[in-house]
């Protein structure tokens, strides 16, 4: 939350950002820049230990560097940020085979864009077929299966330290999802089914100023991501439920809850396909550390992200939620921006099972990540 304040206060030109911190979940920091209206188009240069890059990539990262990062990977990091900065220019390539298609998708996010590039085929671009020169690229998918395999091939198989924003447009969704079933994470791309969503995604994408009605838009289509996410509630205090309830179902997130430790338990036993449990410290009976120890301690529900939630930030309380389980950390007053950039982080990994969190047969206890 510090280096949001102090980025939102600055403005840089761009961000260098280590995922490895020792006093916040790097992903939820990334997540948080990224969706903030001041900051989310201030290009973000990420420094990983073992992180996805196609992941970081898909997700907005300009760029990411695998640590140790040698002088020279740091050299051409800063030789991006001084390039980018002198763009002022965006500059967009649209591929699509589809020759009427493209030209809608050209007309479709014209405004507030410098430069236009439309193909039929990566390789066909005027510059030898490398797209980082671009600022995004828009894939258009048609019904041929071929055609959008092709295309593809040609642009993943340019995914380098440097990659323009890759966003989709997907009128046939059946196609879509062919792709998706032979490469997993294209889902995780940004994608729109028509042209009014495109624009607004596009706008986010791309570095500039834009209006307040735009700028809502184009959050709620960033919280699309949590539409249908299932989230247990355990607090005893009937007021913190219904507040968080509130709040959380307007962005179509399925809220259960609990008012003690042991029903919080057994709801989960009963659908531990839950995505996300947040769990309250303070309860009578059973309080919240014994409550995500005897989590833990069950292989059937032990791999749920838990988010503790204390009542006031304390020295040690830290150390001691994530001792007991904990794979993240709230205080009260709940920070709803920052409560959201961590639903999106665990949502996420619970969907995905990818990146940093992941639980199978034989490791169900998670491996747990720093505190917020």
């Amino acid at each position: 939350s510090g280096t949001l304040a102090l980025t939102r206060k600055l403005m840089p030109d761009a961000i260098t950002l280590d995922l490895g911190l020792s006093d916040i979940d790097g992903w939820v920091l990334f997540d948080l820049l990224r969706h903030d209206p001041k900051t989310r188009n201030i290009p973000i240069h990420v420094i990983s230990g073992a992180e996805d890059i196609e992941l970081l990539t898909r997700r907005g990262a300009a760029s990411v560097s695998s640590k140790p990062v040698s002088a020279g990977e740091l050299t051409r990091v800063f030789d991006d940020i001084q390039s980018r900065t002198l763009r002022i220019q965006r500059k967009v390539l649209v591929a699509d085979p589809d020759p009427e298609r493209r030209l809608a998708l050209v007309e479709a996010i014209r405004d507030g864009v410098t430069s236009v590039t439309a193909i039929s085929r990566v390789a066909a671009n005027a510059d030898g077929g490398d797209i980082a020169g671009y600022d995004a690229v828009v894939f258009g998918f048609g019904r041929s299966a071929k055609d959008n395999a092709q295309m593809l091939d040609e642009i993943m198989s340019q995914f380098g330290e440097f990659v323009p924003r890759l966003l989709f447009f997907t009128p046939h969704p059946d196609a879509f999802q062919q792709q998706v079933a032979l490469h997993p994470p294209l889902s995780d791309v940004p994608r729109a089914d028509n042209f009014a969503q495109l624009g607004l995604l596009m706008s986010a994408a791309l570095p500039g100023d834009r209006p307040d009605k735009e700028l809502l838009a184009s959050e709620q289509l960033d919280n699309a991501d949590l539409a249908g996410a299932r989230v247990l509630i355990v607090d005893d205090d009937i007021r913190n439920i219904y507040s968080l309830t509130s709040v959380l179902e307007t962005y179509d997130i399925e809220v259960q809850h609990a008012e003690r430790g042991r029903d919080g338990i057994a709801m989960l036993e009963e659908a531990p396909d839950v995505d996300v449990a947040l769990i309250d410290i303070m309860m009578p009976e059973m309080d919240g550390y014994e409550t995500m120890r005897r989590i833990r301690s069950q292989p059937k529900i032990a791999h749920i992200p838990l988010i503790s939630v204390t009542a006031k930030a304390m020295k040690g309380d830290r150390q001691k939620c994530l001792d007991a389980g904990a794979s993240d950390y709230i205080a009260k007053p709940v920070d709803l921006d920052l409560l959201l950039a961590l639903l999106r982080v665990w949502v996420g990994r619970s969907r995905s099972r990818a990146g940093p969190f992941k639980a199978d047969d034989d490791d169900r206890i998670l491996v747990t990540p720093r505190q917020l």
